[in-house]
């Protein structure tokens, strides 16, 4: 008889993804802290509020996406769970890789509501490409004249409707909610960054900020470390010298965002449950 193996393979792969993005985000950290201008730490803080106000927000964009999926499978569901299981989706996915936050709670739904993971990833799977399009309208708008931008954008809510509309299979006719809610994330995405720049001193333009906006919204969708810890920064740092700035301004730009969503989600469990982690018999019967 042949024996089988078991494949450590993927635990071995989730704990290397977890030693680069953590590497990768001390190393950024550590570079932007030496290379930080010294007047930076002078400013005070009062842009944080805002932030942390965007902060919630995009949470609660987060949950009403979640009641499309619910409502679609004509399934009641109250607020509180919703949100609860919209921010500890949102700290284990900055915790395992590739979105492995979500598969780990789809169990929640399963025990609580006549639905099948399979029913949660097919939507994650429809509603993932939406930001990344949202991402690009708004590139047009940095290379094309703002005749064109308003063309593309008015266009993607036209063919949006008229798919809703016409074509019946899948979440389809979700979709002009579905993207009106990505729409309003990248809005929140912009007036978190601007607010953040402004918190460190720096005083520049929401067409400005959308450099870092549309690349935030962008990977937000696309998984590479755990909740993209190291990646973000990395990429905002190289972005920074395009609008002036010094690139460990755009890495601390994105170690703050980063520690603004941990901070908020863990305030919201706390409110909710007075525990960060819960256990799982809480999971279920909440």
């Amino acid at each position: 008889m042949r024996i089988i193996e078991p494949n450590n393979s993927q635990p071995r792969l989730i704990l290397i993804k977890q030693i680069i993005g953590y590497s990768l985000f001390a190393i950024a950290i550590l570079y932007a802290l030496s290379k930080t201008p010294s007047e930076i730490w002078d400013v005070e803080p009062i842009w944080l509020i805002p932030a942390s106000l965007l902060t919630i927000a995009s949470l609660f964009i987060q949950v009403l996406q979640l009641k499309i999926f619910m409502k679609h499978h004509e399934q009641e569901i109250h607020w509180k769970w919703m949100t609860q299981f919209t921010v500890r989706k949102g700290i284990l996915n900055t915790l395992l890789p590739a979105k492995s936050g979500t598969l780990v709670l789809l169990h929640t739904l399963t025990k609580r509501y006549n639905l099948t993971w399979k029913d949660y990833v097919h939507f994650m799977l429809f509603c993932s490409p939406v930001p990344v399009l949202v991402s690009l309208v708004f590139l047009s708008s940095l290379l094309f004249s703002p005749l064109i931008f308003s063309t593309i954008l008015l266009l993607t809510f036209f063919l949006s409707f008229i798919l809703g509309r016409q074509v019946s299979i899948s979440y389809m006719r979700h979709l002009p909610l579905i993207l009106f809610y990505a729409y309003v994330s990248y809005f929140i995405f912009l007036g978190l960054l601007w607010c953040i720049l402004l918190g460190l001193g720096y005083d520049i333009t929401m067409y400005e900020a959308s450099y870092f906006a549309i690349a935030i919204n962008a990977l937000s969708q696309i998984s590479i470390t755990p909740g993209n810890i190291g990646v973000r920064e990395t990429i905002l740092g190289i972005l920074a010298p395009y609008l002036s700035l010094p690139i460990s301004v755009g890495i601390l730009s994105g170690a703050i965002l980063f520690a603004l969503r941990v901070a908020v989600s863990a305030l919201i469990l706390l409110l909710f449950e007075g525990r960060i982690i819960p256990k799982d018999e809480d999971i279920v019967s909440n």
